[in-house]
């Protein structure tokens, strides 16, 4: 077992730092050896302790099908891991599985039946686990999608005080561990959402020290788009064209950044195509993408994209129809941070 819980560790830890569709076969196949270890002679706290490894497996496995657009696949997992979690007596593992349920709903922007979920499974688990403070994250973001600022700060000013119950971790890495210092990133992207522009910069700022000093670049990416959005709040539309350009530059955008990309990308093309800034953006922003999506294996996300590019295209103003009203509609499901 102690091999075993080493690999189910290492596995989880490389969520992270891997691409989705090399760690994807590898977790499917060491769930499958982990099930068949059951079927050989073993104790009965052996099996229990076996099956529970192959319900961290399938959880993570389920969070990877949903990076490669596998959706079918990953329902199926997520419930095998809440199933094993009931059978074996580990509310948390039943948690991290419901979290599931609002990370979806979030990506397919049913903020509603995120937060619902989000809640269910609060109810699951306690205070002093990695699970309460990423529900309460959720929560959050749900909240702020809808608009609600009081719900959502209270969703904060909760996970704040679960996070300060939380053991201290030598692997914040892990997939299932919650990262301290990921709680004031995600805060700054709420406050993004709901226009709390002060805040959001304030966050914003110091997450770029905080996450510079780490080597943690995707963090510095996002909390640039986060400043891009809100010089765009502010109508200082050559800002938020530089703060965009730095967060294509920062590092090679992953399939997350991309997502809040999309975010900036739609929000700068309302002020219309005409002004140079803002074409060159969008063209750098699609040839990153179209880079991008040759790399990595993301069925979904690739066609969402696509369909963008096709949707997004300029076109100067003296080139379109008369009477013909731009189409705002640039919104896409797109992978959020967790």
């Amino acid at each position: 077992m102690e091999r075993v819980d080493l690999v189910v560790d290492r596995l989880c830890r490389r969520y992270s730092s891997t691409q989705a569709a090399d760690l994807l076969p590898r977790v499917a196949r060491y769930r499958d050896h982990v099930l068949e270890l059951r079927q050989s002679r073993a104790t009965i706290r052996e099996k229990r302790d076996l099956l529970l490894a192959a319900g961290w497996l399938s959880i993570l496995l389920a969070c990877l099908q949903v990076d490669v657009g596998d959706r079918q696949a990953a329902e199926t997992n997520r419930r095998a891991a809440f199933s094993i979690g009931k059978e074996t007596a580990h509310p948390e593992l039943m948690a991290w599985a419901v979290e599931m349920l609002a990370w979806v709903a979030l990506i397919d922007e049913r903020f509603d039946i995120a937060s619902r979920a989000a809640r269910a499974g609060q109810d699951l688990t306690r205070i002093g686990t990695s699970a309460m403070v990423q529900l309460l994250v959720q929560e959050a973001k749900a909240w702020s999608q809808l608009g609600s600022l009081s719900d959502a700060e209270a969703a904060l000013e909760r996970a704040e005080l679960a996070l300060a119950q939380l053991p201290p971790s030598s692997t914040p890495e892990h997939h299932f561990v919650f990262d301290p210092t990921k709680l004031i990133f995600f805060a700054g992207t709420c406050y993004t959402w709901l226009a709390q522009d002060t805040r959001a910069e304030a966050h914003a700022h110091e997450v770029i020290v905080q996450s510079h000093a780490a080597g943690k670049l995707t963090r510095v990416a996002e909390a640039h788009v986060n400043l891009a959005l809100i010089a765009v709040h502010r109508g200082d539309i050559p800002q938020a064209v530089d703060l965009g350009q730095q967060a294509l530059s920062g590092s090679r955008p992953c399939a997350t950044t991309l997502g809040r990309l999309v975010e900036l990308d739609a929000a700068l093309l309302k002020h219309g195509n005409g002004i140079p800034e803002i074409r060159e953006f969008h063209e750098r922003y699609m040839l990153i993408t179209e880079e991008r999506l040759t790399q990595v294996s993301l069925p979904s996300y690739a066609q969402s994209l696509l369909e963008i590019q096709g949707r997004a295209m300029l076109v100067s103003a003296q080139d379109r129809p008369a009477g013909r009203r731009e189409d705002s509609s640039l919104g896409i499901s797109s992978k959020q941070t967790r």
